[in-house]
Formats: C-alpha cells, sequence, structure tokens
C-alpha cells in the first residue's frame, strides 16, 4: 500500500461484458538522484572557546528529489580530536569535546550527505572565539639586582615582564597590569605599565653591618 513506502498510486478501471474491475497501480519512486548541498561552504563565526558541550553550532542542509530513501549526514575529515559531533539525520552540527582557541582557532569539517546510492560533499568552517581563561604568565627574570640597604636609587631597579596567554601573538599588546602584591611592600616598592620596579622607600633590614637586598 502507499501508505508503506513513498509511492504514486492511481486506480485502472477495466470493463467488460460481464463487468468492471478495478485495479490499483502503485509507482514506487526510485532512487535516481543524488542529494544537493544548498551550499558548498558553510561557516560559522565565533564559537567560544567555552561553548557548553552539545551546543549547536550550525546546520548544513543537503536536498534530495527521491523521497525513496532519507539522506544521511557525516563528518569525514578535519574533526581535530573530534571537536564536533553532526547529527545524522538533520545535519545540525554541535560541539562534542572542550575546545582550546590557544590549541586550535579553526577548524575545516568535510562533511558527507549519503542516500544509500548516491554522496555530495561540502566545507564546514568553524572559527573558535577567544576567552579570557589563562592568566599572565612572567619571562623569566635572567638577572640579579643587588642594592645597598639604606639606599634608595633612582629610576627602574628591575624590568619584569609576562605575557598573556590567551594573545597567541607575543609581539601584540598583551594589555598587563602589574602591582606590588604584598601591603607592607607597597610603602617601598612600585611597578608601573612597563613592568619597571621602583624604590620609593628605603629601610633598614637588620641591625648591624650594612648588607645588600638583592631584587629578583
Amino acid at each position: 500500500m502507499c501508505f508503506l513506502k513513498p509511492c504514486f498510486c492511481t486506480s485502472l478501471i477495466v470493463s467488460s461484458f460481464a463487468g468492471q474491475q478495478v485495479f490499483r497501480i502503485e509507482i514506487a519512486d526510485k532512487n535516481d538522484h543524488p542529494p544537493r548541498f544548498t551550499q558548498e561552504t558553510y561557516v560559522a563565526e565565533r564559537v567560544s572557546e567555552d561553548a557548553n558541550i552539545n551546543a549547536l553550532v550550525t546546520e548544513v542542509k543537503a536536498l534530495d528529489n527521491d523521497t525513496a530513501s532519507p539522506v544521511r549526514y557525516s563528518i569525514i575529515e578535519g574533526n581535530y580530536k573530534k571537536a564536533f559531533m553532526i547529527e545524522e539525520t538533520t545535519g545540525k552540527i554541535r560541539v562534542a569535546n572542550q575546545l582550546d582557541y590557544e590549541e586550535t582557532t579553526n577548524y575545516t569539517l568535510r562533511v558527507r550527505a549519503f542516500d544509500n546510492a548516491f554522496e555530495d560533499f561540502c566545507y564546514v568552517k568553524i572559527n573558535i572565539a577567544n576567552v579570557n581563561d589563562n592568566p599572565p604568565v612572567f619571562w623569566t627574570y635572567q638577572n640579579n639586582t643587588t642594592i645597598q640597604e639604606e639606599t634608595l636609587v633612582d629610576g627602574c631597579v628591575a624590568k619584569l615582564s609576562a605575557y598573556d596567554p590567551d594573545i597567541p601573538d607575543r609581539s601584540a599588546p598583551q594589555h598587563i597590569v602589574y602591582f606590588v602584591v604584598k601591603e607592607e611592600q607597597q610603602k617601598l616598592l612600585h611597578i608601573d605599565k612597563d613592568g619597571c620596579l621602583y624604590l620609593i622607600k628605603v629601610r633598614r633590614l637588620n641591625p648591624g653591618p650594612r648588607k645588600c637586598l638583592s631584587v629578583k
């Protein structure tokens, strides 16, 4: 019957001297057309690196003139570390594993549409958006600065530098803000926006002979 599978139904009436007979003819749809994606390339912009697992990224769509066999989707290339998954019957692409902008900034997936006989392919470009999720890191300080006790030194005593792991280009502005953490040290030291450490007040560290203070 027509409700069992896609088909075209018609009725044929044959008459004779003995009467007439009705014949029901069912014409089933043949799978003779390939599916076709609506776009050669789909683009998903600014997918946050902290997107939740199963979050929707984008959706691809392949059209098929045949109704005999449904189209099924799969990712066949470019899915580094299985970062994404695709719903087989809907073409919806979702986040499957934790993304990391510092490791991979973009993906190019190759997606297949298959109707059990024919296939078509498209590309899905996914750009990952950076999130400030890593603390700054100090570069290793190579030199020791020696200051004689109770001596106020003018100018920059030490130049410290840090970088932001969330900014891949180390030559780009890092937007780092420096400050002295301990309250008792804030009365003695000041560090500016460029990482220059200044001595603003001297203090005798210990009674007895003068000693040297090493700043690292």
